[in-house]
């Protein structure tokens, strides 16, 4: 109702400004309150996934790859594996093993969020190319140069197929 719209405006907008310990309260009030009413699996994963990314901001990186595993967990068999619902929490479970330093698992999450996005959306959309850049920093941080130079290829198609040859 009006009292959880508020709620999540209030969230955003102490996210927003970057007043994520400030945040961190309300993230964690909208989940409890998703949970708790038969809101549905949409808003338990919304909220687990701003709590995971606040969580993650913060630092808090073990609380934070528990919120996306749990978001994981909503989504459980009641959606379709290439669900669109999917790319944020494996997103922010490949953000939260980058910024560990667990680039290899980071690279895993990201490819599979970016496949999900690519099943979903197209070969060449452009809500993946922050998922490729972020894959393309823990492959170099891996050592992984050729897999790298792939994706930096890939986001100039993305590119050309968007904005056009000479743009």
């Amino acid at each position: 109702g009006a009292a959880a719209r508020a709620s999540r405006d209030e969230f955003q907008a102490l996210f927003a400004a970057g007043r994520y310990a400030e945040a961190l309260p309300h993230a964690q009030r909208l989940v409890a309150a998703a949970e708790s009413t038969a809101a549905g699996v949409p808003d338990v994963v919304a909220s687990l996934t701003d709590l995971g990314i606040t969580q993650l901001r913060l630092g808090s990186f073990r609380d934070a790859e528990a919120s996306y595993m749990r978001a994981l967990d909503a989504l459980g068999s009641g959606e379709a594996v290439f669900s669109l619902r999917y790319v944020a929490p494996l997103a922010g479970l490949a953000a939260v093993y980058a910024a560990e330093g667990r680039h290899a698992e980071a690279v895993d999450f990201f490819g599979q969020a970016i496949a999900v996005s690519r099943r979903s959306l197209g070969l060449f959309n452009e809500l993946q190319a922050p998922l490729i850049d972020s894959q393309i920093a823990s492959l170099v941080s891996l050592g992984r140069y050729d897999e790298a130079e792939a994706g930096h290829r890939y986001l100039v198609r993305i590119t050309t197929r968007s904005f056009g040859e000479n743009d």
